[in-house]
């Protein structure tokens, strides 16, 4: 294989796992370039394959997506993960966690009394 193609080849694979994780994890495709800081046409060119992810979006994906590193290179995509409704609430929680990672200690405390009066609730 050439040194073109694996690059092609590469950059597929971790544009198809962005896809599955975003979608686990109850992103748009909006909402995800956002919080990396890229537009949403850049992330549909990464996701397809036809453009490599940079270090620095690596780093932000990773944060964001709460997934390791190497996660992007499994070239094992589990499609039935995604159906599992328990997948769908671990994707939901984590997507909370993200969010919350780019909260300020302000809007933080206030996100906290306000789970805790919404967990009052009956």
């Amino acid at each position: 294989m050439e040194r073109k193609d694996r690059k092609l080849s590469i950059d597929k694979v971790i544009g198809d796992n962005l896809v599955k994780i975003r979608k686990e994890r109850k992103f748009s495709r909006d909402e995800l370039a956002d919080l990396v800081g890229i537009t949403a046409s850049h992330l549909g060119l990464i996701e397809r394959g036809e453009r490599g992810i940079t270090a620095v979006n690596f780093s932000t994906f990773k944060q964001v997506l709460d997934v390791p590193v190497d996660y992007f290179f499994n070239e094992e995509v589990d499609s039935q993960a995604s159906d599992d409704e328990n997948m769908e609430l671990i994707g939901r929680k984590r997507k909370i966690h993200s969010l919350i990672n780019f909260l300020d200690e302000e809007k933080l405390d206030f996100l906290i009394m306000s789970a805790k009066a919404l967990m009052a609730m009956k």
